[in-house]
């Protein structure tokens, strides 16, 4: 066997190594991600409130925005109350 033909015994080897040693590189480079916001304050989320789902402000918004949904459907022919 010449120089060539072992050297064919090591290049699944070496294939395997840079490629291992490209994914590290590329995943390195990488920017990481920064920690989603927290809503934990009204500051960072203004609708939090809604999240109450038995407080009568949460229930008087649900009832407006229910009002309008059904004017609305009523004006359309498919819709029948």
């Amino acid at each position: 066997m010449g120089k060539a033909g072992i050297w064919r015994l090591f290049t699944p080897s070496v294939d395997a190594l840079v490629m291992a040693l490209a994914v590290f590189l590329l995943a390195s480079a990488l920017p990481v991600a920064a920690a989603p916001p927290t809503t934990d304050s009204p500051a960072a989320d203004p609708n939090l409130w809604l999240e109450e789902v038995d407080s009568p402000r949460a229930l008087a918004w649900v009832r407006e925005r229910n009002a309008t949904t059904e004017s609305q459907l009523k004006q359309g022919s498919e819709f029948e109350a």
